[in-house]
């Protein structure tokens, strides 16, 4: 190659998911929900249909077809700031706007000014060619713009036809893909010409979630849930300009299961309050998931598992353990979360997480995400009913 980058070792090495790779453009690795990072990482990311999130739809991109309403999410943390690499941060937001079982995920502005999507911003580097002398600094980056479709067929299904059989109520199937547009900047050329050293490349990851429920009495509602996630199924690869070299980009396969317990509100409250001031669906939830990151330039799988404790629908405790042995990245994970809400209608949630970053980092990464939700047209239908 042209220039020597220390960043590159950040950038082609090492990633959360994993120390060693040989796959490129390893950002993409990288899990933006703090819900799933404080339930052990991306290895439950197939899975997890509770979080109403946007970011959650860039792991598995079937989610946004059970959700209703417009999300958006957004997150930013420093990335490794322990490593000695200078200043790096991981920037994602997302939008989704959801209804008759069918949804659709937007890229939407992030915290670094005028990108969309993912942002993997390196800061400034050093550029130097293959005799050591130094060419200059640059903004080196990388972006993903994501958007995708999914759908609930059966959930279109009930929404259109009032009729029909009451078994289709405790079963769910969506399906999604995501399509990423890739660009990396990786700084200025040397030699005889002073090209930049660009890479570009397109992928498509698909999702898809089975879920099963039943309540009983009106008292429990469980739930079972399975994924599965084809991320980069193509197997595209990345091409850089002016030079002959190409990587193939990280891609994996995730399955995932969950099940959930959970204890309905309305039935319990309806002799003490007005079904109007019963804000939360829930008034206590158990959720335990499970899956596994099959990465497909390494041999071994990668675990991950987790429970989530909720109460009313506003506070959740999440802790987990991920064990990535090859990457030598193992230990436990944990998260809080925060709902302000009412209903189903309108939500701020905010979630914190933490999961180890192995050698590179003692203290471990620490995120956090802020979620806004509207149901714009549940909103409307219930002041219209007033």
């Amino acid at each position: 190659m042209k220039q020597v980058l220390y960043v590159l070792l950040a950038l082609f090495l090492f990633s959360q998911a994993g120390a060693i790779s040989q796959s490129g453009l390893l950002f993409l690795s990288f899990e933006p929900s703090s819900v799933n990072n404080a339930l052990g990482c991306n290895p439950v990311a197939a899975a997890n249909i509770w979080s109403r999130s946007a970011l959650t739809a860039y792991s598995n991109p079937a989610l946004p077809a059970l959700q209703n309403g417009i999300i958006y999410s957004f997150t930013r943390y420093k990335w490794l700031p322990e490593a000695g690499m200078g200043k790096m941060y991981y920037n994602a937001a997302f939008l989704t706007a959801s209804h008759l079982g069918i949804g659709v995920l937007l890229p939407a502005p992030n915290g670094n000014l005028g990108k969309f999507g993912i942002n993997m911003d390196f800061g400034e580097q050093v550029a130097m060619d293959e005799q050591g002398n130094f060419l200059g600094t640059f903004e080196a980056y990388d972006d993903a713009l994501v958007g995708g479709l999914s759908v609930n067929p059966l959930e279109t299904y009930r929404k259109l036809v009032p009729d029909y059989p009451p078994w289709l109520n405790f079963i769910d199937l969506a399906a999604g893909l995501n399509y990423a547009h890739l660009y990396s900047y990786q700084g200025p050329g040397t030699g005889n010409t002073e090209d930049e050293v660009e890479a570009g490349a397109d992928i498509f990851n698909f999702g898809s979630v089975a879920r099963l429920s039943y309540t009983l009495e009106e008292l429990i509602k469980l739930e079972a849930v399975y994924g599965l996630v084809l991320f980069n199924f193509g197997r595209a690869r990345v091409s850089y300009v002016d030079q002959s070299q190409s990587d193939p980009i990280y891609r994996h396969v995730n399955q995932a299961g969950a099940f959930s317990v959970s204890v309905p509100s309305s039935r319990i409250l309806e002799g003490f309050l007005d079904p109007e001031y019963i804000f939360c669906e829930h008034l206590f939830s158990l959720r335990a998931l499970t899956g596994t990151i099959d990465e497909r330039f390494d041999d071994d799988k990668i675990p991950g598992g987790g429970i989530e404790v909720g109460l009313l629908d506003t506070f959740f405790t999440r802790f987990g353990r991920y064990e990535d042995k090859e990457g030598s990245i193992t230990g436990n994970t944990f998260g809080l979360g925060f709902n302000l809400h009412y209903k189903n209608l309108a939500a701020l949630m905010i979630n914190y997480s933490k999961y180890p970053a192995g050698d590179l980092q003692d203290k471990g990464h620490k995120t956090v995400d802020f979620n806004l939700n509207f149901d714009l047209l549940g909103l409307m239908d219930r002041f219209s009913r007033k």
